[in-house]
């Protein structure tokens, strides 16, 4: 897929690089300065593998209940620190040192439907924007009657970076799906 994408040129978005739900098991076993380096180590591998590598989803789903390693992640990689998330910058420097080139998100979901979601969303963002860490983020789900209060709610996620949808939701019938498709064609293309 990435051989195609290249000779294509198709934007390369890799997701994702940290996400509690998804992480090795002996991740667990190891101490603070330890978990750094296989972190480091991970980063180091795709780098080289995919040097071509457009978009990253360096931290998924962070306000994910679910995803329980999150929260073993914040432990195991500096804490909450000053910033109280420490840890996620700590992880997009790591991003931004192997991956120069690449736009940087965070992503997660429901920030349009839940009001603390999107106000702690916005928070972190800041946070990594003051540091010159995060270039565009947000995956957004959208029911279709609700369209024109979710764009209202996407201004207000547009104050603080450029924006981009990292992925997109939206309930609709298969025509009117038809249409956004042959709408959308050549999205993906590169500039």
């Amino acid at each position: 897929v990435y051989g195609y994408g290249v000779e294509n040129n198709l934007i390369i978005k890799w997701h994702t690089l940290i996400w509690g739900k998804q992480y090795p098991k002996w991740f667990e076993g190891l101490s603070e300065t330890e978990s750094k380096g296989a972190v480091r180590n991970w980063f180091a591998n795709i780098a080289a593998r995919y040097p071509e590598i457009d978009e990253i989803a360096v931290v998924n789903e962070l306000q994910n209940p679910g995803a329980t390693g999150t929260e073993f992640f914040k432990n195991q990689l500096g804490g909450e620190g000053q910033t109280g998330y420490d840890w996620v910058i700590w992880i997009f420097q790591q991003a931004r040192r192997y991956f120069p080139r690449a736009k940087l998100y965070i992503n997660d979901y429901g920030i349009l439907s839940n009001a603390s979601k999107r106000a702690k969303h916005i928070e972190v963002a800041n946070i990594l924007k003051e540091r010159k860490l995060i270039d565009m983020q947000r995956k957004v789900e959208i029911l279709g009657s609700a369209l024109k209060k979710a764009l209202v709610k996407l201004d207000a996620l547009e104050t603080f970076t450029q924006g981009m949808l990292t992925s997109f939701q939206i309930h609709i019938g298969k025509d009117e799906w038809d249409k956004i498709v042959e709408q959308l064609k050549d999205i993906n293309k590169r500039d």
